[in-house]
């Protein structure tokens, strides 16, 4: 990479490649015989604080979901989400203790 800030974005994919070892993301396998493994990529963001200034460099190494095949590569979906509940109770208690929540992400269902 010949960007100026080119070190700093080799220390955010250094960063994500030391915590997926840390959290033990993945196992390494033999592949089986008529297999395929996904490929993954890099998604690169900068991250800014809410007065503009640069906070960080982020990097995450993400798979490309959609070369899957269903029923071929996978057969089940599951996707971990709170309960809209949980995130209510867990609001109410910050109110209640007059915390100060930073940041809240939340997506209406479609």
């Amino acid at each position: 990479m010949a960007r100026p800030d080119a070190a700093r974005w080799r220390e955010a994919t250094d960063a994500e490649i030391a915590s997926l070892l840390k959290n033990k993301t993945w196992t390494l396998v033999k592949l089986p015989a008529g297999k395929r493994a996904l490929a993954c990529k890099w998604v690169f963001k900068r991250k800014f604080n809410s007065d503009g200034t640069l906070e960080r460099y982020k990097a995450r190494l993400v798979v490309i979901g959609c070369q899957q095949i269903k029923f071929i590569d996978f057969d089940d979906v599951f996707a971990p989400v709170v309960p809209w509940n949980h995130s209510e109770c867990c609001l109410q208690l910050c109110a209640l203790k007059t915390w100060n929540v930073s940041k809240w992400t939340s997506r209406p269902l479609s």
